[in-house]
Protein backbone atom coordinates (compact mmCIF):
# COMPACT_ATOMS: atom_id res chain seq x y z
CA UNK A 1 0.00 0.00 0.00
CA UNK A 2 1.32 3.42 -0.88
CA UNK A 3 1.02 5.97 1.02
CA UNK A 4 -0.37 9.50 -0.35
CA UNK A 5 2.28 12.49 0.03
CA UNK A 6 0.58 15.62 0.63
CA UNK A 7 2.64 19.01 -0.06
CA UNK A 8 1.53 22.00 2.20
CA UNK A 9 1.20 24.73 -0.12
CA UNK A 10 0.15 27.62 1.97
CA UNK A 11 -2.73 28.05 4.72
CA UNK A 12 -5.23 30.49 4.08
CA UNK A 13 -6.87 30.95 7.23
CA UNK A 14 -7.36 29.08 10.21
CA UNK A 15 -9.68 26.97 8.52
CA UNK A 16 -8.74 26.52 5.07
CA UNK A 17 -5.48 25.60 3.49
CA UNK A 18 -3.74 24.09 -0.30
CA UNK A 19 -1.69 21.39 -0.50
CA UNK A 20 -0.57 19.44 -4.02
CA UNK A 21 -1.10 15.66 -3.79
CA UNK A 22 0.29 13.28 -6.11
CA UNK A 23 -2.83 11.31 -8.88
CA UNK A 24 -0.91 9.40 -11.07
CA UNK A 25 2.70 8.65 -9.53
CA UNK A 26 3.84 6.69 -12.33
CA UNK A 27 3.41 9.70 -14.42
CA UNK A 28 4.46 12.45 -11.54
CA UNK A 29 0.79 14.10 -12.52
CA UNK A 30 -0.20 16.25 -9.31
CA UNK A 31 -3.21 18.02 -8.42
CA UNK A 32 -4.16 20.95 -6.15
CA UNK A 33 -6.69 20.18 -3.36
CA UNK A 34 -8.24 23.09 -1.28
CA UNK A 35 -9.16 21.49 2.12
CA UNK A 36 -10.84 22.60 5.05
CA UNK A 37 -10.44 21.84 8.74
CA UNK A 38 -13.41 19.75 10.12
CA UNK A 39 -12.40 18.69 13.36
CA UNK A 40 -9.01 19.31 15.18
CA UNK A 41 -6.43 18.30 12.92
CA UNK A 42 -8.52 16.41 10.24
CA UNK A 43 -8.76 17.99 7.10
CA UNK A 44 -11.34 17.73 4.29
CA UNK A 45 -11.02 18.12 0.23
CA UNK A 46 -13.20 20.85 -1.17
CA UNK A 47 -12.14 20.83 -4.34
CA UNK A 48 -9.43 20.62 -7.12
CA UNK A 49 -7.46 22.08 -9.70
CA UNK A 50 -4.71 21.66 -12.12
CA UNK A 51 -4.86 25.20 -12.84
CA UNK A 52 -3.62 28.38 -11.15
CA UNK A 53 -6.71 30.20 -12.28
CA UNK A 54 -9.57 27.02 -11.39
CA UNK A 55 -7.90 27.28 -7.96
CA UNK A 56 -7.81 30.79 -7.47
CA UNK A 57 -11.53 30.74 -8.19
CA UNK A 58 -12.40 27.58 -5.91
CA UNK A 59 -10.21 29.52 -3.00
CA UNK A 60 -12.63 32.78 -3.99
CA UNK A 61 -16.32 31.10 -4.18
CA UNK A 62 -15.64 28.88 -0.62
CA UNK A 63 -12.32 30.09 2.00
CA UNK A 64 -13.64 33.28 2.70
CA UNK A 65 -10.80 35.90 3.55
CA UNK A 66 -7.06 34.85 2.80
CA UNK A 67 -4.34 35.86 4.67
CA UNK A 68 -2.01 38.34 2.54
CA UNK A 69 1.28 36.44 2.75
CA UNK A 70 -1.29 33.41 1.09
CA UNK A 71 -2.27 35.88 -1.44
CA UNK A 72 0.78 36.47 -2.39
CA UNK A 73 2.14 32.89 -2.48
CA UNK A 74 -0.87 32.41 -4.62
CA UNK A 75 -0.22 34.69 -7.08
CA UNK A 76 3.87 33.05 -7.43
CA UNK A 77 2.03 29.88 -8.26
CA UNK A 78 3.09 28.35 -11.59
CA UNK A 79 0.12 28.22 -14.22
CA UNK A 80 -0.37 24.38 -13.68
CA UNK A 81 0.31 22.28 -10.66
CA UNK A 82 2.41 19.73 -12.92
CA UNK A 83 4.69 22.89 -15.05
CA UNK A 84 7.52 24.18 -12.90
CA UNK A 85 7.59 28.25 -12.29
CA UNK A 86 9.25 29.52 -14.95
CA UNK A 87 9.45 26.69 -17.35
CA UNK A 88 8.01 26.32 -20.80
CA UNK A 89 5.20 24.15 -21.33
CA UNK A 90 5.77 21.99 -23.89
CA UNK A 91 3.81 21.87 -27.51
CA UNK A 92 1.89 18.59 -28.56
Amino acid sequence: MSREVVELVTDLNSDWRVVTLPIAPWRRAKVWSLQQRVAGDFWEGRGLARTADKLRELIRGRAGPVDPLAAAVLAALPVRVDIPKGAKPKCR
